[in-house]
């Protein structure tokens, strides 16, 4: 398994910023391979639907397919997914980013949804089930020069292909926590004066 797939196509970047091909990433596995009648009953999801876009996402590089002679396992191409690098290529626009910002405003609301769900102390259920007791949550604007952007580019890079690999994911002492990293130059609008 490659660290990283660095996302080059149209079609990698629409399938990144589709919410069901993100939630089928979600409940994918690193090392273990897992078939699609697997993904459809963990995501309560009908078959063909889930066939379809496990077939694309994995003429799309995101899976690697294992086949035993009785049934095709999928499983990850790589820990992490970057598609930055697709923002400065010609034919991009701007409509791709709504799935993603709609995935990651939908992932947010159903953790809330969850949390108020829970009666009595919501850290201490979090404690119980082996959480930190705090959510993380931050918006800010840094300023930095480009060394310091690189190192700190580098420094979360190196971090989340450690925190992210596979044998943590199999070991109860790790704890799953979504992470949604935007990094980005706080430019203004063209029109703006």
């Amino acid at each position: 398994m490659k660290d990283k797939l660095i996302l080059k196509t149209r079609e990698q970047m629409d399938l990144l910023t589709d919410p069901f091909a993100l939630d089928i990433l979600q409940v994918m596995h690193e090392e273990k391979g897992v078939t699609k009648e697997w993904i459809a009953k963990e995501l309560g999801e009908n078959l063909d639907i889930i066939t379809d876009y496990v077939e694309r996402m994995t003429t799309a590089g995101f899976f690697i397919v294992d086949n035993d002679g009785e049934k095709c396992l999928y499983r990850m191409a790589a820990r992490s997914i970057e598609g930055g690098k697709l923002l400065f290529q010609d034919e991009m626009d701007k409509y791709w980013i709504s799935g993603f910002v709609n995935y990651l405003e939908n992932s947010f609301h159903d953790f809330f949804d969850y949390m108020l769900e829970i009666e009595g102390d919501r850290r201490d259920y979090l404690e119980k089930k082996g959480f930190n007791r705090e959510i993380f949550s931050d918006f800010s604007t840094v300023y930095l020069t480009q060394e310091e952007y690189n190192e700190f580019f580098n420094y979360l890079e190196k971090f989340i292909l450690e925190k992210s690999a596979g044998e943590r994911k199999n070991d109860d002492k790790y704890k799953p926590y979504n992470m949604f990293t935007f990094l980005f130059p706080k430019l203004r609008n063209k029109k703006s004066p």
